[in-house]
């Protein structure tokens, strides 16, 4: 993830595009000094490079001057920029899907092409059904629900039983491995995402059996909450959510709306109930087992 060996792996392999995301949806949400990282190749490329940012976990967030350099050699770094717009572009609303592409316009006959082929269009009815708002509007909405999910992931991370189980990973946390640069960031989002410090209990199984307990107590709280993967919505989301890679382990990952203070303090109140909830529970099924 570091924004200098990824550069020097790009130009010494040669390769003609990058694939990179400003915050990866994993479990660690490790982050990427992208301006650095585009910067370090326009200074050292000798072959054109097309380097391709996925920024739905951080939307409308670079500086806009990163579309608009030329590099500072003959060779060219083409940058393509695009977003689930399912996710935070959606504004809250849950029933439709999109998605936004940022390209430079003398690629603009070949990707509509690509478009229609795939089938990657935004009919009338569903363009009449998404929300119009402005940047100022986007960037004020995100920054409420990072707020509250900063909130949030520093009273579980600061809980002693929360922290005893679980590790908590937020990039707007100082406990974030990026966070020299991440604190500058315009946001951080609504996701943070844990592992259980004992690698066993992050399975599927063990995980689903601590969302139950979760919402178990967020619906005794009046705390409206729901399990599910994605993010980007009006209502607090949990999940066990599964990598990409087969070989990686799952993880609970929590989507964090708009919150006020209260709720924020039940919902970490719910994770430090559901520890104890499996704790208790995994105590018991030994003494069964034993018997």
């Amino acid at each position: 993830y570091d924004a200098s060996d990824i550069a020097k792996q790009v130009i010494r392999g040669g390769y003609d595009a990058l694939f990179v995301d400003p915050l990866a949806n994993t479990v660690d949400a490790r982050a990427i000094d992208i301006p650095t990282l585009l910067g370090l190749l326009r200074s050292a490329a000798t072959r054109p490079i097309t380097v391709i940012i996925d920024g739905t976990m951080l939307p409308a967030a670079l500086p806009p001057h990163l579309f608009r350099e030329r590099a500072a050699t003959t060779q060219d770094i083409v940058v393509m920029y695009y977003e689930s717009a399912s996710k935070y572009l959606q504004f809250g609303v849950e029933h439709c899907l999109a998605g936004l592409l940022l390209h430079d316009n003398r690629h603009r006959a070949s990707l509509e092409k690509y478009r229609r082929n795939i089938g990657a269009i935004l009919y009338p009815g569903a363009a009449l059904g998404f929300p119009r708002y402005d940047r100022e509007q986007l960037v004020t909405h995100i920054r409420a629900m990072s707020e509250s999910a900063l909130r949030v992931a520093s009273l579980i991370e600061q809980d002693l039983t929360s922290s005893l189980h679980l590790n908590v990973v937020y990039a707007g946390l100082p406990s974030h491995p990026d966070y020299r640069f991440t604190k500058e960031f315009v946001y951080h989002g609504g996701c943070i995402s844990f592992a259980f410090r004992r690698q066993d209990r992050n399975s599927s199984d063990f995980l689903n059996g601590f969302i139950e307990a979760v919402l178990e107590y967020a619906n005794d709280h009046n705390l409206a909450m729901t399990k599910g993967v994605s993010f980007g919505f009006n209502h607090v989301r949990v999940s066990a959510a599964s990598a990409i890679a087969e070989s990686e382990w799952p993880f609970p990952r929590l989507y964090v709306c708009t919150l006020q203070d209260a709720e924020c303090r039940a919902l970490a109140d719910a994770f430090s109930h559901a520890c104890v909830a499996m704790e208790n529970a995994n105590m018991l099924d030994t003494v069964c087992g034993d018997e």
